[in-house]
């Protein structure tokens, strides 16, 4: 298992460190979002369509249908605000977390196989301690990008929709479906994050190069978010379930094994699968280009203040 490089000259080569994951994570988060927020508003438009018939009949119909009715902002981009303020801190947050648990642990364990394990558990990690800063964001984006599908909700903006939500449902409502997410999200990260390094590490035995170019770490970013994505998706569907239905009597599912138990009886066991094609196409390029965007940043924020160290322990 491949080890973080590591800045020296004491004690503030681990602050540089997190602050380095801090911004590279945020900005991967930021590049991921901004390029690939359209499909997800396709994706959850077919996770809660009801039917047959279907609005919807797949993911390049729904790109049409709702850039032609909606247009691209008000349609296809509904909700980014939401996201806009959310991403950057959640990745920040998850990225800090895992890279900071795993260079700790290395540190102290030398079992390649027991690293493996530490890696799993520490991009588990990361994702809890993101989770908070992107549960509300994530309901806010949600309930705006299916608004023509559900019950009549006129949200203005970002900040509109997170005030409606707070007076009507209260502050649970901003953090409903926090379960289901927990559920998706932990291990899609620690599943994600233990291949990427694996992979990496396949990639270093390979060619004998330490680090991965910008496409390979792309190409290997999209592999290991459609495997992730592909195990998750039934937690993804049931997540969407609960962020995008209010609370009081228009309200179906209050735990997850009663959402489970109920999207199965009455919409069939395929319905947990619905939206795998637009998840995958989602998630896929995302993996790619946040892991990308995040290991190219990193390493040269990483490289920078290893030279101003260099340079000011040299003066």
């Amino acid at each position: 298992m491949g080890r973080e490089p590591e800045l020296s000259h004491g004690t503030s080569s681990e602050r540089y460190a997190i602050l380095s994951d801090l911004i590279a994570g945020g900005l991967a988060g930021l590049a991921c979002d901004l390029a690939l927020h359209p499909i997800d508003t396709v994706k959850s438009r077919l996770h809660v369509q009801k039917g047959p018939p279907f609005k919807y009949r797949s993911i390049f119909h729904g790109f049409r249908l709702i850039a032609q009715q909606e247009g691209i902002r008000r349609g296809l981009y509904a909700g980014f605000g939401a996201v806009l303020a959310g991403t950057i801190p959640t990745h920040a947050v998850m990225f800090a977390g895992y890279k900071a648990v795993k260079r700790r642990s290395e540190q102290e364990i030398y079992d390649e196989q027991r690293l493996a394990v530490v890696d799993v558990a520490s991009g588990a990690f990361g994702e809890i301690l993101a989770l908070p800063f992107y549960v509300p964001a994530e309901v806010i984006a949600k309930r705006m990008q299916v608004a023509t599908l559900g019950p009549a909700r006129n949200y203005n903006s970002a900040a509109h929709a997170a005030r409606s939500i707070y007076i009507t449902e209260g502050p649970q409502g901003l953090m409903s479906g926090f379960w289901p997410t927990m559920l998706r999200d932990v291990p899609f990260t620690a599943i994600q994050f233990s291949l990427f390094s694996l992979s990496k590490d396949w990639l270093h035995r390979t060619t004998g190069r330490p680090e991965p170019s910008t496409i390979e770490a792309t190409g290997l970013g999209v592999l290991v978010g459609v495997i992730a994505a592909s195990l998750t998706n039934p937690f993804d569907v049931i997540k969407t379930r609960f962020m995008t239905q209010s609370s009081g009597s228009e309200q179906k599912y209050f735990t997850i094994s009663q959402c489970l138990r109920r999207i199965i009886a009455e919409e069939g066991i395929s319905a947990l699968g619905r939206g795998l094609a637009a998840r995958c196409l989602w998630v896929g390029p995302g993996s790619g280009i946040t892991l990308a965007v995040y290991e190219r940043t990193s390493r040269y924020l990483k490289k920078s203040w290893q030279v101003e160290a260099d340079t000011t322990a040299t003066q």
